[in-house]
């Protein structure tokens, strides 16, 4: 396979494009993309503005790539049909097609290199993070050429088709438990202190390890569980360890986020998190995102807020909730996480495999 090293401005097919740079819309006839929502699905992005001819030329259009470029750094491809704008903080690039495919530089993003690459670029001294078009432009990357770039795409991307049928499930069956727990009036005397928890442990720094026996979950994990995003520890504290079907939820930072644990014995829960033991995981997740404006509301803290563990436990449940079908909706949603994380172990080894 004959490869070759191209620095990228070599390849520009166009000027980097910035984006849009209008506040957003609770409402309006267009989708606005903007940096927060990069990771997320089409039908999720609920930021909206007015179409008008001045904005026309942010609109994507399919095969179109971007890159972020201040703060958490991060790349996207527009594989959709759908219209879309993009916002200031975002940047499209345009690549010679007969050199470089976007498709194939959106794997290259997230491979090992390409990670390490953006991350030594972006860190330049200051406090956040940035990947300008001056910067950005002079990255070198090895590239097979058009064909074997398109086989590596065609390996990759059905393991990416089928991740998102499986959030797409896992979307129905959170919607599912949403619709019960709106239907129902939560009595004044049932709430979440009938199940056990568990708070977090106060972990020594010394106890961080880049490898280790058991993970660390932090604050971060609760949004972000990707395997690069864990500290390890080889200091085992039993009654701190995390059992599959636990609820996590932030005290502080991420008030009103949850995420339910897939795996047995593989976490070690940090402090300002609490966990929550039952066999009802995924209602309870969406009874504690359901009541996020509630426990905002009830927290203390100018700069970074906080709330006890009793704001959370005092979230009332109905007793009527709890019953064999919401057991089997949580076991699906669970069964659903574990496939969902297997195929981005695959995605990711394939990337990391395939992407020089």
């Amino acid at each position: 396979m004959a490869i070759k090293e191209y620095i990228l401005e070599d390849i520009f097919s166009s000027k980097p494009e910035y984006g849009c740079n209008l506040p957003s819309r609770d409402k309006g006839d267009i989708k606005y993309l903007t940096q927060s929502e990069l990771d997320c699905d089409y039908k999720k992005i609920n930021r909206w503005l007015i179409m008008s001819s001045s904005i026309k030329k942010f609109a994507l259009k399919k095969g179109d790539f971007l890159m972020s470029r201040a703060g958490t750094i991060k790349s996207y491809y527009h594989s959709i049909d759908e219209p879309l704008i993009f916002a200031g903080y975002l940047v499209r690039y345009n690549f010679n097609k007969s050199i470089l495919l976007h498709k194939y530089l959106y794997y290259w993003t997230k491979s090992t290199i390409g990670l390490k690459t953006i991350d030594n670029l972006s860190k330049t001294g200051t406090t956040m993070p940035k990947l300008n078009p001056p910067i950005f432009k002079k990255i070198k990357i090895k590239l097979p050429n058009i064909k074997i770039q398109q086989q590596i795409i065609n390996i990759i991307e059905p393991f990416e088709r089928l991740k998102n049928k499986i959030n797409n499930i896992m979307e129905y069956l959170k919607m599912i438990t949403l619709i019960q727990i709106n239907n129902f009036n939560l009595p004044t005397d049932t709430s979440l202190k009938i199940f056990n928890n568990i708070q977090g442990y106060s972990f020594k720094s010394s106890d961080f390890k880049n490898k280790g026996q058991y993970k660390i979950f932090k604050i971060s994990n609760i949004l972000n569980n990707n395997e690069k995003n864990f500290s390890y520890t080889d200091n085992i504290v039993l009654k701190h360890l995390l059992k599959c079907g636990d609820v996590v939820t932030g005290l502080s930072g991420t008030i009103g986020t949850s995420c339910v644990i897939y795996e047995n014995n593989m976490y070690i829960l940090n402090q300002r998190l609490l966990a929550i033991n039952s066999n009802i995981p995924l209602l309870i997740k969406m009874l504690i995102e359901k009541n996020k404006k509630i426990l905002e509301q009830s927290s203390t803290g100018s700069v970074q807020k906080n709330i006890t563990k009793n704001d959370i436990l005092n979230i009332k449940l109905n007793s009527k909730l709890i019953n064999k079908f919401n057991e089997l909706i949580s076991k699906l949603y669970i069964l659903n996480l574990k496939i969902s994380n297997v195929i981005d172990v695959i995605i990711n080894n394939l990337v990391n495999l395939y992407i020089i």
